[in-house]
């Protein structure tokens, strides 16, 4: 991580002393990929440093890898993971876009 970096921030430049990586970002999902460009173009104006992308479901595999490929040179990274469950906090199941 460096240190003192310079940052794009609200219409100028400033020096950032601490860079923040999101390590847990739903990205992929089928309700969020939609707006993913918008997310993360506001994510690197905040000074983000960099994503992980978390994947639930087998669904989200492909976006997963494009978002990593579209914005390579490691700004998105992902991990690819599977809830064996199907849990979804609105109640579905499975492993369905849209449940």
């Amino acid at each position: 991580m460096s240190q003192n970096k310079l940052i794009y921030r609200g219409g100028g430049y400033s020096r950032c002393l601490v860079a923040l990586i999101d390590t847990h970002a739903h990205l992929s999902r089928w309700d969020v990929y939609g707006h993913v460009d918008e997310l993360i173009n506001e994510a690197r104006r905040e000074g983000l440093l960099a994503i992980i992308n978390v994947t639930m479901r087998l669904s989200e595999v492909r976006n997963a890898l494009s978002l990593v490929s579209r914005y390579g040179g490691g700004f998105v990274y992902t991990a690819l993971g599977y809830d064996y469950g199907g849990f979804d906090v609105r109640g579905g199941s499975g492993d369905h876009e849209g449940d």
